[in-house]
């Protein structure tokens, strides 16, 4: 069993909200998305496709990566991969902690509707999907204090999104952006 990683005081409280439109035009269809919280806000070199733009096949597993990534995942990539419809969370590694298949809750990502998400972090990373955002994929403990050094960058691969809207209790704006 894993430990609870300590919940620090000067972590930020933050929720974002989305409308998720994944829409594949191949067969088979993309990989799906990431909503990604990094130190550096460049993505690494050959992070695209299979590793979601959260690692590449050097980084992958290595703790120096210092990212964190809630998956969007529309394709069954990885032996480990749960399905091909699934919500992952990733930490310094495209194999996820923790994976639930979207469709206990009626949820397809590749179906081409909008889906509702509400990504929030105050001790736990915790993930809602579906009409209103309100059933809970997942809640895990984790300390996103990448480093003491500041605050992580916010990177978000789209697949399309229709909407997002962002609340910190540092930066309290909560002005949605119509993309």
């Amino acid at each position: 069993m894993g430990q609870k990683q300590a919940y620090r005081s000067d972590q930020s409280i933050f929720q974002f909200h989305l409308v998720l439109n994944i829409s594949p035009r191949t067969v088979p269809g993309g990989e799906g998305m990431a909503f990604i919280l990094a130190i550096d806000s460049n993505l690494p070199e050959n992070s695209q496709g299979q590793w979601l733009g959260i690692v590449n096949a050097k980084t992958n597993g290595n703790s120096q990566a210092k990212i964190v990534a809630v998956e969007f995942d529309t394709r069954k990539s990885y032996p480990g991969d749960v399905d091909s419809n699934h919500a992952g969370l990733d930490v310094n590694s495209i194999y996820s902690i923790k994976q639930v298949p979207l469709g206990i809750f009626g949820i397809n990502l590749s179906a081409g509707v909008d889906v509702m998400v509400r990504i929030q972090y105050e001790e736990n990373l915790t993930v809602f999907i579906g009409e209103d955002a309100r059933n809970l994929v997942f809640s895990e403990p984790i300390d996103l204090s990448l480093s003491s050094k500041g605050g992580a960058a916010l990177l978000i691969g789209i697949a399309f999104f229709s909407c997002w809207k962002w609340k910190s209790k540092k930066n309290r704006s909560t002005t949605p952006i119509q993309a």
